[in-house]
């Protein structure tokens, strides 16, 4: 998956956000209630593993701070400093330090802390999904970014099942989660790139 492929699936570019931004631009005390109930419930699991579909598959293992991110051909891996992305078919990993918008691009589950600074949200009420009833969440950036809006479905768990990144009325990227599991015993290590697995890969070191 290319740069820009990545930029299509986790984000995208600000287009409509101009006429309804009397609609969007607050803080909602109930939305912010709920994903805070989010936040806690994945702070107490204590590590997950996800599989995703959508506009693309793939896997993603969370805790804390730090996710590896396993999607069409491209794994990336983050310690909560370093990252490492290993290109499958070119056998190659570029090593970087992002910052927060490019931790952004990569893990979408970035959603259960960036509502904290930057973001206003808005309780958009009841919705089926997948045979439950979810609440709906509403999340714009007070200022400019890549995408216009983010919808989050979020079932009676307090878990994330679909998010929609939304470019403009007519084109959006989707994340529907198929699995949501608890896994505690994620380590730091799962969460770095293994360099004696991969000890002919090209090194590409972007620090």
């Amino acid at each position: 998956m290319n740069i820009k492929s990545i930029k299509n699936l986790w984000i995208a570019s600000l287009l409509l956000l101009t006429q309804n931004i009397d609609i969007y631009a607050q803080k909602d005390e109930k939305a912010k209630e709920i994903l805070q109930s989010v936040t806690a419930a994945y702070e107490k699991l204590g590590g997950v593993d996800i599989k995703f579909g959508g506009s693309v598959n793939g896997t993603i293992s969370l805790k804390n701070n730090m996710f590896m991110v396993d999607c069409d051909g491209v794994k990336t891996w983050f310690d909560g400093v370093t990252q490492w992305s290993y290109i499958e078919a070119n056998n190659e990993v570029n090593i970087s330090t992002p910052t927060i918008e490019e931790q952004n691009l990569i893990n979408p589950y970035s959603i259960l802390r960036m509502y904290e600074e930057g973001f206003n949200y808005k309780y958009a009420g009841k919705k089926k999904f997948g045979g439950e009833t979810c609440d709906e969440i509403i999340l714009t950036p007070e200022i400019q970014q890549y995408y216009e809006c983010m919808k989050v479905l979020i079932n009676p768990k307090m878990e994330p099942i679909n998010i929609e990144f939304i470019y403009s009325e007519a084109e959006k990227e989707i994340i529907t989660v198929k699995k949501y599991q608890k896994n505690d015993k994620l380590s730091e290590d799962n969460f770095r790139f293994d360099m004696d697995a991969h000890s002919d890969a090209e090194i590409i070191d972007l620090r």
